[in-house]
């Protein structure tokens, strides 16, 4: 065994340059890593988000071991089933990116979910009279011909309105209380 890697070594001997070139490329690559990741963690310290990047952590720490544990394996075995091995590092990077994909798409949920928050709280903060004026001073029109116009039709005032009347009837419904603290803090 020693005398292969002593052959394989007068076979494959490394140059200095492009070795060294390589050294500097990884250690230039995981400083930026490392800066950029303190920053991104001071950016989401105390939020959500930052249990989501801890679990993007562990899923590329676990898919870093499993791929090094499939190297180790192909390039020191003498008899391994190479099928089986590509199948699992297929079946492994496949499940990857399906969390991957997941974990995206929480986030994009998780933003559209405090965007709506933030404007349905502006909408409930808004009174009823003064929305009432902004719908009737834009004097709108109806276009009775577009079809466009009748099937997407799409007013801001008119939705903030709606939302109110929904908030009222919930409210209602479920013998609710309109939280009177957002209004004294308002005051103050």
């Amino acid at each position: 065994m020693f005398a292969q890697c002593v052959a394989l070594t007068r076979v494959y001997q490394l140059e200095v340059l492009p070795t060294t070139l390589s050294f500097i490329g990884i250690i230039f690559f995981t400083i930026c890593f490392e800066l950029l990741d303190h920053r991104l963690m001071h950016a989401l310290e105390n939020t959500i988000y930052l249990a989501m990047l801890q679990k993007i952590y562990k899923e590329l720490t676990i898919l870093g071991f499993i791929s090094f544990g499939v190297f180790m394996t192909i390039n020191t075995a003498d008899n391994l089933h190479v099928p089986t091995l590509l199948a699992f590092e297929f079946a492994h990077i496949v499940i990857f990116f399906s969390a991957m994909f997941f974990i995206f798409q929480s986030i994009m949920m998780m933003l559209l979910s405090r965007a709506m928050k933030q404007r349905i709280d502006f909408i409930c903060a808004e009174p009823i009279p003064e929305l009432l004026n902004q719908y009737h001073s834009q004097g709108f029109r109806h276009h009775k011909s577009a079809f466009h116009v009748r099937l997407f039709r799409y007013n801001d005032i008119r939705n903030q309105i709606e939302t109110k009347i929904m908030q009222h009837f919930f409210l209602d419904q479920y013998a609710l209380q309109v939280c009177q603290e957002s209004e004294e803090s308002k005051s103050d």
